[in-house]
């Protein structure tokens, strides 16, 4: 009896590519658990050197690890290394000589998920973590490249619904559609009234503590946006407590008191690192 059904589930691998390409190692979903409380925790490191450094050691032990675990080597293997290079952006960005490095990684990256992706025929499917990140990916390359931004702008939006089709509740996906939803005008299906319902959904079904930091952050930026401060100031609270030494946190504080919101900020970084010295600057009134 065992040995049939040892043949039976050799089978399904074998005969039905999407059981193979639709799940990830318990192994990976361990260590992706993992990854969400360890990028909080390298967010109070003392330099950027340092929380690379700690990244760095993460992704070496995961890789040493995932060949002896995993389902889908190839697929798993992608998740983390978008993981990674998402990570390496925020600490290196502001290292102006790294920008074009970082770009051709961005880019590189997305390339090779999207060829996974391709690869997939009829009712496949892949594992909702690698369609949120290649989203994620994706959306931070369109960053460099205005031209980038048109042509993937909507590819963005799909892929982050696709990793919601596959789990409705899964915050990382839902605080990303909603960042999508708050940039993108009514016009073209976005709206800060859809991204408050994403970022609502995303702080509700946070399933552990890193998620939950985040999509707490992300919706007290939504209130800090609306004016609505003391709002804001108990869900970025809220996040402080999860790390209390966290320079992430330590820094949207600062964007706040000087007037802006994180999402202010992250639309036009470029030109406000130095403004930002200037506490008299004013933010202008974005209504939806």
């Amino acid at each position: 009896m065992k040995l049939f059904f040892s043949i039976v589930s050799f089978c399904m691998c074998v005969l039905c590519p999407s059981f193979a390409h639709a799940g990830i190692s318990s192994y990976a979903e361990q260590r992706i658990a993992e990854f969400m409380k360890f990028r909080v925790e390298i967010s109070s490191c003392a330099t950027n050197k340092e929380s690379l450094q700690l990244l760095a050691e993460f992704k070496n032990e995961t890789d040493r690890n995932l060949p002896l675990h995993s389902i889908d080597v190839e697929q798993e293997k992608l998740i983390f290394d978008s993981f990674y290079v998402m990570e390496r952006h925020h600490y290196m960005y502001d290292e102006v000589d790294k920008r074009p490095f970082l770009c051709d990684a961005m880019k590189l990256q997305m390339e090779k998920n999207e060829t996974y992706l391709s690869k997939l025929k009829g009712k496949e499917t892949a594992n909702k973590w690698l369609y949120v990140l290649t989203g994620d990916v994706t959306s931070c390359y369109m960053t460099f490249s205005l031209s980038a931004t048109l042509r993937y702008g909507f590819r963005v939006k799909e892929l982050y619904e696709k990793a919601l089709k596959l789990d409705s509740g899964l915050s990382y996906a839902l605080t990303n559609l909603g960042q999508w939803m708050f940039y993108a005008p009514k016009i073209f299906g976005g709206g800060k009234k859809k991204a408050f319902k994403c970022f609502s959904h995303a702080v509700e079904s946070s399933r552990n503590d890193g998620e939950q930091f985040f999509s707490d952050i992300y919706m007290s930026q939504y209130y800090f946006d609306r004016k609505e401060m003391g709002l804001s100031k108990e869900f970025l609270e809220k996040a402080s407590a999860y790390n209390q030494d966290s320079r992430y946190v330590e820094q949207i504080k600062m964007l706040n008191e000087n007037g802006w919101s994180l999402f202010y900020y992250n639309r036009h970084r470029a030109g406000i690192d130095e403004d930002i010295k200037n506490s008299n600057y004013k933010e202008p009134v974005d209504e939806d």
